[in-house]
């Protein structure tokens, strides 16, 4: 009698817990594979509306890298990449969808995304404050999207390595980049071209300060005054 009980009361107890943790996981995967179902469009609007710390964020990732997945899409799983990579707190776990990324990149043998790629493993590293590693991979950014007609990435790059060697204190180097950046944003027309403009010659005057040439300081300090008045405190939001 005793011995019948025991096990009727371990029966239920298996039961009380199995019971929720079967319809949890039945209810995860129900409500992934209903998002997969979804558009695009309706996934990026859900992730472009919320914060990363929101429950569902990274599920709504999954789904949307899943749909790029099926249909081979670059820039749609560089969207979904570039969300792991930001959000994600986990640096094994960045670095390997950067990676991932990369191989993908590679094996459709698309130079443009395969330059991406790179930037998105120097980033991994930047936010690491591995800077030497960054560098190293946004230099084989720089070099690939210097072959593409993607001239806003290729400058973002310029920017970053000119960023980079600044804070490594090779000055001159860095120069060269932000010079090569500043080029670029003074030819385009939009504000935020303006704003990547005057940052890049303030850089620039922080270079030559530290190499004690105050002439050119003095000429940046000029170039950077008379563009002052077009920046706005707040910055027009981009659509």
């Amino acid at each position: 009698m005793l011995f019948n009980a025991l096990v009727r009361v371990f029966t239920l107890t298996k039961k009380e817990v199995l019971l929720p943790l079967f319809l949890l996981i039945t209810s995860f995967c129900w409500a992934q594979n209903g998002l997969e179902q979804k558009s695009f469009e309706f996934l990026s609007d859900y992730l472009e509306h919320h914060k990363s710390t929101d429950t569902l964020y990274f599920e709504y990732v999954k789904a949307y890298e899943s749909k790029a997945q099926i249909t081979g899409d670059l820039e749609k799983l560089f969207y979904a990449k570039s969300e792991y990579i930001v959000h994600g707190t986990i640096f094994s776990e960045k670095l390997q969808h950067a990676q991932q990324l990369l191989q993908i990149a590679q094996k459709q043998n698309n130079m443009l995304y395969t330059g991406l790629a790179y930037n998105k493993i120097a980033l991994v590293y930047y936010m690491e404050r591995d800077l030497e590693q960054s560098l190293h991979y946004e230099l084989l950014a720089e070099e690939l999207l210097s072959q593409t007609n993607d001239l806003y990435n290729l400058n973002k790059s310029r920017f970053g390595i000119g960023n980079m060697y600044y804070s490594l204190g090779e000055y001159e180097k860095a120069l060269s980049f932000f010079n090569k950046a500043a080029t670029y944003y003074k030819s385009q027309k939009e504000y935020y071209d303006l704003r990547g403009y005057v940052t890049s010659i303030r850089y620039m005057g922080k270079c030559y300060y530290s190499l004690q040439k105050y002439k050119e300081v003095d000429t940046i300090l000029k170039l950077g005054s008379e563009q002052a008045p077009h920046l706005k405190k707040t910055p027009p939001r981009i659509k």
